[in-house]
């Protein structure tokens, strides 16, 4: 801004604009209370030059140690006042604002191979709320910057008419991928679009969660997962119900878990494995995942995924494959009582489900094949969960799926005597389906969750 002169009253002399505010700012931060230094400042701020607003922003970097709303009221003064100062210097206020306000800048720059120049959505879920932001990119590259304070996935959806395929339904179909905000990397990529396809990602250089990531979600893609993605882009695009492909899915899942999996084992040193790993705990043995969560650092291990799998070990220890069943007695559909005491001697399949659980009902026709099968060696328990406090309304929705069903076996209501045996506690159950197989010295040998494990292939390995 231009400089002034005028009389100073005070002192009978003439002072350049700005330097008299300067003096009052100085006199108010030397008595160090720093709420009133920075009011001074918001106040004296229009009367001074750019580069010295730019001297005392810079010092604001010592305030980092001052509480909530001191680095607050700094900060805001920041963000109003970054136009002081262009690039390396606008880029040293910007950090400095981060650094009060408990966050890191991220930056995304992917080379684009397929257009010059147009608009991307990014969006991501941060505190439980969803946001999404709009940028352009230009000159084949899109460069994003970022601040936040927690790692996040995000995803980028382009709005170019270049890319952009008409549906059946009349609207647009527009490529997507996936990437990692880490607050304090600059991750780089190159993207392979083509209308109609689902673009290939590359990690050309950035840190080890944005590199992990596209490893596992694009380097190491099956051949199963790149028909079934492709199936479903072909599938918006033509109109159909991707749910009209179950063997093309099934095969993608299988693919997906045995990739994770071997990943997850392989990378103990990963962030992506460990957030992995939590996502997808009920898919190892509860002793295996010990195993893998003992091998991550201890950097790893204090995050709120490490924290998570921490508490879902403690509280398994004692249900957990080699440790004995711990036993119950609960009537059956009939009125006759079970008791797993008196059931030594052979092997014991529980299978925990309910009515409502879809996966649940669609395991019970193998079910069935394996009790035909195996129903010498083992005995059969279904123990049925119902989501109703009404005890009858909870026996006719049981009674009823398990005639639908066929199930001829032992079955039992848990809700029924819930009060004095609850099984669902007694054996760990948190997921539907569950199966827990016990051997005749009443150990647990298995714990089989979710509807895609088939209790067949642990059967004919324990059984036969």
């Amino acid at each position: 801004m231009d400089t002034v002169e005028r009389e100073d009253p005070r002192c009978g002399f003439v002072e350049r604009g700005g330097l008299v505010e300067l003096g009052e700012i100085a006199e108010v931060r030397l008595k160090n209370n720093m709420k009133d230094y920075l009011n001074i400042c918001r106040k004296k701020f229009p009367q001074l030059e750019e580069r010295d607003r730019f001297s005392i922003l810079v010092g604001f970097g010592f305030l980092k140690e001052q509480d909530e709303e001191i680095r607050q009221i700094a900060a805001d003064l920041l963000r109003d006042n970054l136009n002081v100062a262009e690039g390396l210097n606008n880029r040293v206020l910007y950090s400095i604002m981060l650094e009060l306000e408990g966050k890191k800048e991220f930056r995304l720059r992917a080379a684009i191979d397929a257009v010059k120049k147009g608009k991307v959505i990014v969006s991501y879920f941060s505190k439980e709320k969803f946001v999404q932001e709009e940028h352009e990119f230009d000159n084949h590259v899109l460069d994003i910057s970022m601040a936040g304070k927690d790692t996040l996935s995000a995803g980028v959806r382009f709005l170019c008419d270049e890319l952009a395929t008409s549906t059946a339904r009349g609207t647009k179909q527009n490529p997507h991928f996936s990437f990692m905000i880490v607050p304090g990397e600059f991750a780089v990529l190159k993207l392979g679009l083509e209308k109609g396809k689902v673009p290939v990602v590359k990690w050309e250089r950035g840190g080890p969660v944005s590199r992990d990531f596209v490893r596992l979600n694009y380097d190491l893609l099956t051949p199963e997962e790149e028909a079934y993605n492709q199936l479903m882009v072909d599938n918006i695009i033509q109109g159909g119900d991707i749910r009209d492909y179950p063997g093309e899915f099934q095969r993608s899942f299988d693919a997906n878990k045995r990739k994770t999996m071997e990943f997850i084992r392989g990378n103990p040193d990963s962030y992506i494995a460990l957030v992995k790993l939590a996502e997808h705990y009920i898919w190892f043995d509860e002793n295996e995942a010990e195993d893998i969560y003992s091998r991550f650092p201890e950097n790893l291990k204090g995050n709120p995924y490490g924290r998570v799998i921490a508490q879902r070990l403690e509280r398994s220890r004692d249900f957990r494959t080699g440790r004995p069943a711990k036993n119950f007695e609960k009537k059956d559909m009939n009125g006759k009582t079970v008791s797993l005491e008196k059931l030594r001697g052979k092997y014991v399949l529980l299978d925990f489900w309910g009515s409502w659980c879809g996966p649940c009902r669609e395991s019970h026709p193998h079910l069935k094949e394996l009790y035909e099968k195996y129903k010498k060696q083992v005995i059969f328990i279904n123990v049925a969960q119902e989501n109703t406090r009404d005890l009858n309304e909870a026996r006719k929705l049981w009674k009823t799926a398990v005639k639908e069903d066929g199930m001829t076996w032992t079955q039992i209501l848990n809700n029924e005597g819930r009060e004095t045996c609850d099984m669902i506690r007694l054996f760990n159950i948190s997921s539907f389906p569950t199966k827990v197989l016990i051997d005749p010295n009443g150990i647990v040998v298995a714990r089989m969750v979710g509807g895609m494990v088939d209790a067949g292939e642990v059967l004919e390995k324990m059984v036969d």
